[in-house]
């Protein structure tokens, strides 16, 4: 891992980006580092004790990550009052990370749902 990783980002600037942006969002000087550093994130040991309402944002089709992990995420929230999975099609915009093109359009779903919260419409979870 050591050397392919670095190997493959000499030839494609998104890795290469990808990899040092992490490296400096993380404090990391290897990827060793940046292994340890991201490890307290992996949410498996901690979704479960989530008890908010919670609202998982998607893009159709993210290039950062697997949307799967979303629905992945959305899946351990055991523990959540509620949870709302909403993926961004690329019809409407919004397919790209952080839904760029159609931030109106992710205004309008976070709005509602944070209304249906303070209504009371919005389902917990049994």
């Amino acid at each position: 891992m050591r050397r392919a990783v670095p190997l493959y980002g000499r030839f494609d600037a998104q890795v290469r980006w990808g990899i040092g942006n992490a490296l400096w969002t993380f404090g990391a000087a290897t990827l060793p580092g940046l292994i340890d550093a991201m490890r307290p994130f992996d949410d498996r040991h901690w979704a479960g004790e989530i008890t908010a309402d919670c609202l998982v944002l998607l893009a159709e089709r993210e290039h950062f990550y697997d949307p799967a992990l979303g629905h992945d995420f959305a899946a351990r929230l055991t523990g959540a009052r509620s949870a709302r999975v909403h993926t961004f099609a690329e019809a409407g915009g919004g397919h790209l990370h952080c839904q760029n093109g159609a931030l109106q359009q992710a205004h309008e779903v976070i709005f509602d749902w944070v209304h249906g919260l303070a209504a009371g419409t919005v389902p917990h979870l049994a």
